[in-house]
C-alpha cells in the first residue's frame, strides 16, 4: 500500500503540535470573549471601513499570513488525517458502458499485466460490501457500495485514487440505498443505478465527476435498477428491472430535471436486468427469468427492431463486435443453483395439481444448463450456439478474434468468433459468476470462492493466482488497469491487487515475522473470520514431541520451519492447496548442531539462519540454497552474541558479536552463489532485538547505556544517538516516518531525523517486538504482574487496552470489554487491517477494531435514537472473539507469533511443532 501523506511530512511537526494545542485551550475563554466583542463591533460602518483600509495597507503581510495558515491547516490535516493520499488527476479513456465498452473487456488499456500476486491497497474502512464492478478512468476508480443488513440499506458512489486507494470524493445522500449497478463514465458525466433486487422505487443518478460527484439529475423508477448504464450519443440507456428500459438525455433540463427520451414498459419487456450495449443507432438488451429473450431497440425512439426468444433466462450482458451480438444464458442465478430453482418450481407445480407429464417437462426444461449465443446484430438471426455445462452469468469478453467467459460449473472457455474452442477449457473448480477482464497477455477472473486467476490468453494456462476475500458472494467483476487488478468483495472491502514486473524485485522475507514491525502478514491475504485446525508439521510416526521456538519464515509459497525434537534444524515445506488435513510436503531438511531459536530470513534463492542461543559454543550463520537446502556459505557467530539478523534486498545485518553490528553486502540473487562481502562493522554495546534498516540509516537499540543509535548505512558511522528513559527490551520498528521501541516501562516513539522523543506510553514492560502499520502500533506488555494487549495510534492515542476496567478511557488508556482473554507474554500480535490477532493461553483471539469506523459514522450522520445505549455499544465495539482453540494438553503452549499467508495461519507450539489453521 502506498504511504500515507503523513509519512511525507517531517516528524518535527509533531512535537510542537502538542504544547501548542495546550496553549490554545488555556487561552480559549479569553479568545471567545474577544471574538464575541469583535463580532458585535465589526458590523459598525466606521469599524468596517477602517478595517478594510488597514487590510489594504497591509495586503502583503495579510497574504503571507493567509498562506501560512492555509499551509499549516493543510499540513496538519495531512499528518493526522490517517487515510491514504490522493494523487493528481491523470486523464484516461472514457468508460461509457458496463465492462468499459461494447466488447466488455473490463480493461482500461493502461499499464502492463500484473503477474505477481499481492495486495497493493484495500479500501474497507467505511464499507466492506461491493457487489458492483468498478469503472477505471486514468487514475480514478469509480465504484458503488452496498451496506445492506437487517436494519441498514445504505449505498454510495465512490471515486477512489487508483494508485493509493484514497477517497477523492463520495456521493452518499442519506436515502441512497445499497447498490449493485456499476457506474459508467463519459466526459464529465457518471451514471449509475440504485438498489438491490427487492428495491421497488430505485433511481437512476447522474453525477458530475469534475465537481466532486455533484448530482446533475436523478430519475425515480418503479423497480430496482441493478442494470448498469450505457452512455451513447449523449443519451443513457439502462434497464430498470420490472419497470422496463429507459433512455434519458445525458444533459439535464432546466432546473436540473431529467429528460426521458423514451421508456419501454416492463409489462412488454419484463426483467430488464442486464446492461444494454449500443452501436450504429441500435440498443441491445437481454431479459432475465420473466423475459428470456434478447431484444434490439432503435436508439432514437425505442421501437423494437427485433426480439429473439431464448430457452433460458439471459443473465449475461450482451457484448457487441464485428456486427455480432454475443450473450450468455442458463438456469440458475447468483443466489440459487439450477437444482434449487428446479425443485422449488416442481413443488409449486405439484401443489397446483399439475400432471406427471407437465412436471416431467418442467424438470427437463429447468435442468442445469447453459449456452452462449451469437446473433446477427442487424437481423437477430442466431448464427451459432455453444453448449456450456452451467449458466453463463457474466458478460462475454471479446478480445481480438477470441471470446472469453466462465460458467457456474467452474469452466473457463476461449472460443473463436465462430464458436470454435481455441484452447482446452480450464477448470477453476469453483463457480465463475462474474465477467472476465482481458489484459495484454492474460485474462483475469474471480471465482465464487474468491480466488483471482490470470490465465494465458492463448493457452488458458494459469500464470497468476491469489485469494482476494475470505467469504461471501464474489460477484464484482475485476478490472485490469495501471498494472493492477481492481475488484470488490462482499465481506472484505474493495481491493487493488497484483503487480507488474516493471522492475526486478528480489523476493524477500526480512527476518522474524517478516522483519521489524511486520507482524507476520506475509502476502496481504485477508484474515478469515474464524479458523479451524488443518494440519501440523512434522507429524511423527510415534508420539514424540517436537518443539518450535522461533516463527517460521515464508517466501514464494514455502515455509521455512525451525524445529527441535527427533530432528533439529530447518525444514522447507510447501502447503498443498487442498481442504484435506495433513497436507504439507517437505522439500528438504537441513540439520543443525544446535537448536534454532531465532527466526530464519529469506531472499530470492537463499535462506539465512543462525543456530544456537547466546551462551552456546560453536554457533554459525548459515546460508542455504532455497531450492535444495544445500549449504552455500557459513560464517561464525560469537558464543555470547545475540545473533539477531535482518535481510534487505542488498544486505544482511547481524549482531554476530556481543558488542557489534555487522553489515554484509549480498550479491545478485540470480547470479552464482558466493560468500558475502563485508561492508562495515559498527560498535553497539549490549544490542537489543533486531536492527532496523531505514533508508540511509540503520537503527539499533542498546541496553548499556539505554539508547537508540542511528548508523550510516554507507559505512556504519554514527549519525545520532538518543538516550532512553528506560532500558530497551525490543529493537526499533518504523512507520509513518516515526520510530517506536519497546522499553521496560512501555513504548517510546522517536523522530528518525534526530532521535528526539515525541511521546511515551507507560503501558508496562513490553515483552515482544511491537508490530505496526501506517495507522496503528500494537504490543503485548506486562504491568503490575498483568499481561495486556495495547493498541495505539501513531499520534499517541491509545485505542485499546485489554487491562482497562469497563468505562475507562483517556489519553493514556482506552476502554476494554470485560473478560477479554489475556495475551501470552513474549508473543507479538498481528495487525491485519481492522483486526488484531494475538495469542492467549489455549487460543488465538481476534480483536475487531472496526468499532472506530462505526463509532465515527454514528457521530457524523446517524441518528442517536437509532443506536444502542452507550454501555451496549461499548461492549459490541470492543468485541474480542476466539479465532481458534489450541488445546494446551495436546499442543503445549503457543510459542511463536503467527504467519498469515493465503488466508491461512501458521504458528509454533511447544509440543507439536508447526500448526496450520485454515478458514472455518
Amino acid at each position: 500500500m502506498a504511504d500515507s501523506p503523513a509519512s511525507l511530512i517531517a516528524p518535527a511537526v509533531i512535537a510542537p503540535a502538542v504544547p501548542l494545542i495546550n496553549v490554545v485551550l488555556a487561552l480559549l475563554p479569553a479568545i471567545l470573549v474577544a471574538l464575541g466583542g469583535a463580532i458585535v463591533s465589526i458590523f459598525k460602518p466606521s469599524v468596517m471601513k477602517a478595517g478594510l483600509k488597514l487590510l489594504w495597507r497591509k495586503k502583503l503581510q495579510v497574504a503571507i499570513f493567509a498562506a501560512c495558515v492555509t499551509g499549516a491547516v493543510y499540513g496538519l490535516g495531512r499528518l493526522f488525517g490517517g487515510g491514504p493520499g490522493v494523487t493528481e488527476t491523470r486523464a484516461g479513456r472514457d468508460w461509457p458502458a458496463y465492462r468499459g465498452g461494447p466488447r466488455r473487456l473490463g480493461a482500461a488499456g493502461e499499464g502492463p499485466d500484473p503477474v505477481r500476486p499481492g495486495n497493493v491497497w484495500s479500501f474497507a474502512k467505511e464499507v466492506k460490501t461491493f457487489y458492483a464492478s468498478p469503472a477505471v478512468v486514468g487514475n480514478r476508480v469509480y465504484v458503488c457500495s452496498a451496506d445492506k443488513g437487517i436494519w441498514t440499506d445504505r449505498g454510495a458512489v465512490y471515486c477512489l485514487d487508483a494508485d493509493t486507494g484514497g477517497v477523492v470524493w463520495k456521493y452518499s445522500p442519506r436515502d441512497f440505498r445499497a447498490t449493485y449497478s456499476s457506474p459508467s463514465v463519459a466526459g464529465r458525466y457518471l451514471v449509475c443505478g440504485e438498489g438491490l433486487h427487492f428495491t421497488r422505487d430505485a433511481r437512476i443518478t447522474c453525477l458530475d465527476v469534475t465537481r466532486k460527484g455533484e448530482r446533475v439529475w436523478e430519475l425515480r423508477t418503479n423497480s430496482h435498477v441493478e442494470s448498469s448504464p450505457c452512455i451513447y450519443d449523449d443519451k443513457v440507456y439502462i434497464g430498470a428491472g420490472d419497470d422496463g428500459v429507459y433512455c434519458v438525455a445525458l444533459a439535464a433540463a432546466s432546473g436540473g430535471e431529467p429528460r426521458v427520451v423514451w421508456h419501454q414498459s416492463g409489462k412488454t419487456y419484463p426483467d430488464c436486468e442486464t446492461s444494454p450495449v449500443a452501436a450504429d443507432g441500435r440498443v441491445y438488451l437481454g431479459l432475465g427469468e420473466a423475459g428470456t429473450a434478447v431484444v434490439c431497440f432503435d436508439a432514437d425512439d425505442g421501437k423494437e427492431i427485433w426480439k429473439r426468444d431464448t430457452p433460458y433466462p439471459v443473465f449475461g450482458s450482451p457484448a457487441l463486435a464485428e456486427g455480432k451480438v454475443f450473450v450468455g444464458m442458463g438456469n440458475g442465478n447468483l443466489i440459487y443453483t439450477a437444482e434449487q430453482l428446479r425443485d422449488q418450481a416442481l413443488k409449486e407445480l405439484k401443489d397446483k395439481g399439475a400432471t406427471a407429464a407437465e412436471i416431467a417437462a418442467a424438470a427437463k426444461r429447468l435442468a442445469p444448463a447453459g449456452e452462449v449465443w451469437c446473433l446477427d446484430a442487424r437481423t437477430g438471426q442466431v448464427l451459432w450456439t455453444f453448449e456450456a455445462d452451467r449458466t453463463v452469468m457474466g458478460a462475454i469478453a471479446v478480445a481480438d478474434d477470441r471470446l472469453y467467459f466462465g460458467t457456474q460449473g467452474g469452466m473457463f472457455h476461449c472460443l473463436s468468433l465462430e464458436g470454435r474452442p481455441l484452447a482446452r477449457a480450464w477448470n477453476a473448480r469453483d463457480a465463475v459468476n462474474a465477467s472476465p477482464a482481458v489484459g495484454e497477455e492474460l485474462v483475469y477472473f474471480i471465482t465464487g470462492g474468491g480466488r483471482l486467476f490470470g490465465l494465458d490468453r492463448r493457452t488458458l494456462s494459469p500464470r497468476f493466482e491469489m485469494a482476494v476475500g475470505t467469504g461471501g458472494r464474489f460477484v464484482s467483476s475485476p478490472v485490469v488497469a495501471n498494472g493492477h487488478v481492481y475488484v470488490g468483495t462482499e465481506l472484505d472491502g474493495f481491493f487493488c491487487v497484483g503487480e507488474a514486473e516493471i522492475r526486478r524485485r528480489v523476493p524477500l522475507w526480512g527476518g522474524r515475522l517478516g522483519g521489524p514491525g511486520r507482524g507476520g502478514w506475509a502476502d496481504g491475504s485477508p484474515l478469515p473470520e474464524r479458523g479451524r485446525f488443518a494440519w501440523r508439521y512434522p507429524k511423527p510416526e510415534d508420539d514424540s514431541e517436537v518443539a518450535m521456538r522461533a516463527p517460521a519464515g515464508y517466501l514464494d509459497e514455502a515455509l521455512y520451519v525451525p524445529v527441535e525434537g527427533p530432528r533439529t534444524g530447518l525444514a522447507k515445506i510447501v502447503p498443498k492447496r487442498t481442504r484435506r488435513r495433513g497436507r504439507a510436503e517437505e522439500k528438504w531438511f537441513y540439520p543443525t548442531p544446535r537448536p534454532i531459536v531465532l527466526s530464519p530470513a529469506a531472499r530470492g534463492p537463499a535462506v539465512y539462519v543462525v543456530d544456537g542461543r547466546a551462551g552456546q559454543e560453536g554457533r554459525s550463520l548459515h546460508c542455504l540454497a532455497a531450492a535444495d537446502g544445500s549449504l552455500l556459505w557459513k560464517r561464525p557467530v560469537a558464543d555470547d552474541a545475540p545473533g539477531h539478523m535482518v535481510v534487505t534486498e542488498s544486505a544482511l545485518y547481524v549482531y554476530d558479536a556481543p558488542d557489534r553490528l555487522t553489515c554484509l553486502a549480498l550479491g545478485d540473487p540470480e547470479g552464482e552463489p558466493r560468500a558475502p562481502r563485508l561492508r562495515w562493522r559498527a560498535p553497539v554495546t549490549a544490542p537489543v532485538g533486531l536492527p532496523l534498516p531505514a533508508g540511509a540509516i540503520v537503527l539499533a537499540a542498546s541496553a548499556d547505556p539505554p539508547q537508540v543509535a542511528a548508523l550510516s548505512d554507507a559505512d556504519g558511522s554514527g549519525v545520532w544517538r538518543a538516550a532512553l528513559h528506560a532500558e530497551p527490551v525490543t529493537g526499533p520498528v518504523r512507520a509513518q516516518a516515526l520510530v517506536a521501541v519497546g522499553t521496560a516501562r512501555g513504548l517510546t516513539v522517536l523522530s528518525p531525523a534526530d532521535g528526539r522523543s515525541l511521546w511515551t506510553a507507560p503501558c508496562g514492560r513490553v515483552t515482544a517486538p511491537p508490530v505496526c502499520d501506517d495507522e496503528r502500533l500494537a504490543c503485548v506488555s506486562v504491568k503490575d504482574g498483568q499481561a495486556k494487549l495495547c493498541v495505539f495510534e501513531w499520534t499517541g492515542r491509545c485505542i485499546f487496552d485489554s487491562s482497562a476496567p469497563p468505562g475507562a478511557g483517556g489519553a493514556a488508556s482506552a476502554p476494554a470489554a470485560p473478560d477479554v482473554p489475556k495475551p501470552v507474554p513474549g508473543l507479538s500480535p498481528m495487525l491485519v487491517g481492522e483486526t488484531v490477532l494475538y495469542g492467549a493461553p489455549g487460543s488465538l483471539e481476534g480483536l475487531d477494531m472496526s468499532f472506530e469506523r462505526k463509532s465515527k459514522a454514528k457521530t457524523e450522520g446517524a441518528d442517536a435514537a437509532e443506536g444502542e445505549d452507550d454501555e451496549a455499544e461499548r461492549k459490541r465495539r470492543m468485541k474480542v472473539s476466539r479465532w481458534l482453540r489450541v488445546d494446551p494438553a495436546f499442543y503445549g503452549e503457543i510459542t511463536t507469533g503467527c504467519v498469515l499467508a493465503q488466508s491461512q495461519i501458521f504458528f509454533g507450539t511447544a509440543r507439536r511443532g508447526l500448526v496450520c489453521a485454515t478458514p472455518r
